[in-house]
């Protein structure tokens, strides 16, 4: 006899059972394998490796940014050489990896990433021993060793002097401290590039009828003054 308030029939037990249409399949992993030494294989490295000198060139170009403003010394050159036509990897102040980019792309980045990680002026300790010498070299190269250079001066006459236009002008005339006082003062007036062209026939006495020598000081004007 059943005690009051206690069922004792039986119990149903709840179904375990699960249609096959409606049970989860776990998901299978896509594993790509490339034969060690291959084409894809290499690329893939190549890839790893690009990456990590990417990651580390703009860790120090973020350091940079602290003390200096984007783009100084090595990292002008970075910029240049990143911002071709042909690689378009530089996005503000960055490095920036494209999607699909072949071989002979990532070899020139990585290249490019670790020549600015090799140079003394990728780092502030760098930059600060490098501005002191070139100071002392740019006075004696404008028989001026009394004149005051800021930071931001040293390294565009330092920039100048490695400009291969920059060089062929001066070499011409041999006039660097006008040349330089010319592109100094076209900054500060803003000239257009024909007011430019004129400053440098009037105060240089470059002839700008010479197409070879006006090409080049039209490049100086895109690079320094625009």
């Amino acid at each position: 006899m059943a005690k009051y308030g206690v069922y004792q029939g039986k119990i149903k037990k709840k179904s375990t059972y699960v249609s096959k249409n409606t049970r989860k399949q776990p998901r299978k992993r896509r594993i790509t394998t490339y034969a060690r030494g291959g084409k894809e294989w290499e690329l893939k490295k190549l890839e790893r490796e690009t990456k990590k000198s990417v990651q580390k060139a703009n860790e120090r170009l973020r350091s940079l940014e602290r003390r200096y403003n984007r783009g100084t010394w090595a990292s002008t050159r970075l910029k240049n050489r990143l911002e071709s036509s042909n690689l378009k990897v530089w996005k503000n102040g960055r490095i920036k990896l494209r999607k699909n980019m072949n071989k002979t792309q990532l070899q020139a980045v990585e290249k490019a990433s670790r020549n600015f990680l090799l140079s003394d002026t990728s780092r502030k300790s760098g930059i600060k021993k490098r501005v002191i010498s070139v100071k002392d070299g740019i006075r004696e190269l404008l028989s001026d060793p009394s004149r005051e250079l800021t930071d931001n001066d040293t390294e565009f006459f330092y920039s100048m002097l490695e400009d291969k236009d920059f060089n062929s002008l001066n070499k011409d005339n041999q006039y660097a401290s006008t040349l330089w006082d010319c592109m100094d003062d076209a900054i500060s007036f803003q000239d257009s590039e024909d007011a430019f062209l004129k400053r440098l026939e009037n105060y240089i006495g470059i002839d700008m009828q010479d197409l070879d020598k006006r090409e080049k000081a039209t490049r100086l004007y895109q690079k320094y003054i625009l």
